[in-house]
């Protein structure tokens, strides 16, 4: 049996059956997990081709304008069918990631490939899923020690969707080459930006920034519970409504713009802690190898945590993390990988399996969903814990 695990072969057979077991979920399974490509990419797409100009280039967008890549590849690939298009280039880009990640530990590729799996449909079906896998090619060449591909794969992956910032910082804080990855960082993002200018690019090439902020509470995040609590139990007049721009169901009461003003203030001072401690513990001699998985998964937490969007498709970023610190061989690596997974698979269940539930308010429903963001921050209070203590063991070392 151990010789199956061990195959290449073996795990890209099943890594294509898997994929073609959460298409076939998301299609027809439970709710519309996978409504994001129809209803929304490709209508992005058709109004780019019937304007003849490119969001996040010339027109005001949510995300930046390398996140068209997907969508124009999925055009590509199939012209007349969008949807078929997109779960073919994901499957493709997954298969490839899972293949080149396998060559330095297989088990590492087994993880993640069970964790897509676990997290159901959404970790093949949206933007992030293309982030991550970009990320995760990334995070190879980093263990392969091609500081320069790592860092400009990991740029990429950030001007898709920010979340890749949490390998990036952690890794300047902590690496004794900072400058070369500033610089590469630099001149990865100064390309891309040269590429959106040539494509006719105007202001709108930052129109997601204010997309961002204009924004008010998703209902998943972990912020939110205050008021979808304080509504449930009588104490407020709080409630959930869904907001047509941004496509999603929100918290509506008392103090909701004040807090979701302030909020990506607290993110960022989070994330100032995390590159702060993993400074720390560089100083204190602790190796860029044992620091790297956990500021990482620390980062993508504060992401998470003090974030007032609270999408499943989150989730998927902490694969990374994970798949790094197996690489690396990381210490005290099997909790944070096993609530990982814990934490993927309530994720599912709060959508699409009971998310209705959650809209109509069912205490239940909630619990599971309150519960779910209390794990988060309690993998998030551990991470720091780790960190904080990988520098008092490399001091005690010296």
């Amino acid at each position: 049996m151990r010789k199956y695990f061990n195959s290449p072969i073996v795990l890209l057979a099943v890594a294509l059956v898997a994929h073609l077991w959460l298409i076939q979920t998301g299609l027809h399974g439970i709710g519309t997990p996978m409504g994001d490509v129809p209803y929304a990419y490709e209508p992005w797409l058709n109004q780019m081709i019937n304007s003849g100009k490119l969001l996040g280039v010339n027109i005001d967008w949510v995300y930046p304008f390398p996140a068209l890549l997907p969508i124009w590849l999925s055009a590509f690939i199939n012209p007349m069918e969008f949807t078929t298009g997109w779960m073919t280039l994901i499957t493709a880009v997954d298969l490839v990631a899972l293949w080149f990640i396998s060559r330095i530990r297989i088990d590492a590729a087994w993880f993640w490939l069970c964790y897509l799996v676990l997290l159901g449909p959404i970790s093949i079906s949206r933007m992030d899923s293309f982030s991550v896998a970009i990320a995760l090619f990334g995070v190879y060449e980093l263990v392969r020690r091609k500081l320069n591909s790592s860092t400009a794969l990991f740029t990429i992956s950030a001007a898709m969707k920010i979340w890749p910032i949490a390998l990036l910082l952690p890794a300047i804080s902590a690496s004794k080459f900072r400058l070369r990855i500033i610089l590469a960082t630099a001149i990865t993002g100064v390309s891309l930006l040269v590429v959106g200018l040539m494509l006719g690019g105007n202001a709108s090439l930052f129109s997601f920034l204010s997309y961002q902020s204009n924004r008010g509470i998703q209902i998943e995040s972990p912020i939110a519970s205050w008021w979808i609590w304080s509504g449930e139990l009588g104490l407020s007049n709080a409630g959930i409504y869904y907001d047509n721009l941004m496509m999603t169901f929100q918290v509506a009461g008392d103090g909701i713009p004040l807090v979701s003003s302030l909020i990506g203030y607290a993110m960022f001072i989070a994330l100032g802690i995390t590159v702060w401690l993993s400074w720390r513990a560089a100083l204190a001699g602790a190796k860029f190898q044992a620091i790297l998985p956990i500021a990482s998964l620390t980062a993508v937490l504060d992401l998470i945590v003090f974030n007032k969007v609270g999408s499943p498709q989150f989730a998927t970023w902490l694969a990374v993390p994970i798949v790094l610190g197996i690489l690396y061989g990381s210490a005290n690596w099997k909790l944070p990988m096993f609530s990982v997974i814990a934490l993927g698979v309530t994720t599912y269940l709060i959508y699409p399996v009971f998310y209705d539930y959650i809209l109509d308010a069912q205490t239940w429903a909630l619990a599971i969903l309150l519960l779910r963001n209390l794990g988060y921050i309690a993998l998030l209070v551990w991470a720091n814990r780790e960190l904080i203590r990988l520098r008092s063991n490399s001091l005690e070392v010296e």
